[in-house]
């Protein structure tokens, strides 16, 4: 039980760098308003979401990687995570 949970938060960790990323592109592109206001909207559906990317993964890898594919699912099922995605989008000028 203890490697898993030790796989578990280092696979949580990595995410959060990959997430935080994304965050930080998106405040340069000054779309993180218009995302975090999407992301709020649609948090009720973002569970179903994260099915639907699950499903379309293999249309979607020819020009997006599995890993991101993965790892936007994670992100949308995790309401913790989304959360602090949503805020790292309206935290301006801050490292996520």
């Amino acid at each position: 039980m203890h490697q898993f949970s030790m796989l578990y938060f280092s696979s949580m960790i990595e995410d959060r760098e990959l997430w935080s990323g994304w965050a930080k592109a998106l405040r340069e592109q000054g779309l993180h308003e218009p995302v975090a206001w999407l992301i709020k909207a649609g948090r009720p559906a973002a569970i179903l979401l994260s099915q639907v990317i699950i499903l379309a993964q293999p249309i979607f890898s020819s020009t997006t990687s599995n890993q991101k594919l993965d790892l936007l699912s994670r992100l949308l099922e995790d309401g913790d995570q989304l959360e602090e995605f949503t805020r790292a989008l309206q935290d301006n000028g801050r490292e996520a």
